[in-house]
């Protein structure tokens, strides 16, 4: 896998898509940046071909959509397996992120969504028939994000 370089203005746009992809205003971003929008919605387009922005997607407060709880299982995998017990992982339903670290231990974050405890102990279950071994787990409160701020201050 190549790096795509980012110049100032790629890194000015993926700044501002990752404050808030929804509320985006293109004519703005693109009169600040002295370019066409057209020109704004050419280098994001650029961005996704290149795999530097792979899509957007809305963040949800679980509790608040129908009392949900997120769950997230803090696991150990054999370093040859991570990438193909994530991919595994992910299609298990109720599952909604798996983020895969460079570790000895805890080197499989699986975070999934359920209606109750049952489902969370369910989706365990699952995961353990993967060979996946869960370390620890904890209900999620809240999330928070911010966008990388060298990006900005690239610019």
């Amino acid at each position: 896998m190549d790096n795509y370089r980012l110049d100032e203005m790629d890194r000015r746009i993926v700044y501002e898509l990752m404050r808030d992809a929804r509320d985006l205003s293109i004519p703005p971003l693109a009169e600040e940046l002295d370019v066409t929008p057209e020109t704004v919605r050419n280098r994001i387009d650029r961005l996704q071909e290149e795999g530097v922005i792979e899509g957007t997607t809305a963040l949800i407060d679980f509790e608040r959509a129908g009392g949900r709880l997120r769950v997230l299982y803090m696991c150990t995998v054999p370093a040859a397996d991570r990438d193909r017990l994530a991919a595994e992982a992910l299609v298990l339903p109720g599952v909604i992120n798996v983020r895969v670290l460079m570790a000895g231990r805890r080197d499989l974050h699986v975070e999934a969504v359920g209606e109750d405890t049952e489902d969370l102990r369910e989706i365990a279950r699952e995961l353990s028939k993967l060979d996946i071994k869960i370390e620890d787990e904890e209900l999620v409160e809240a999330e928070h994000r911010a966008a990388y701020d060298r990006f900005y201050d690239d610019a």
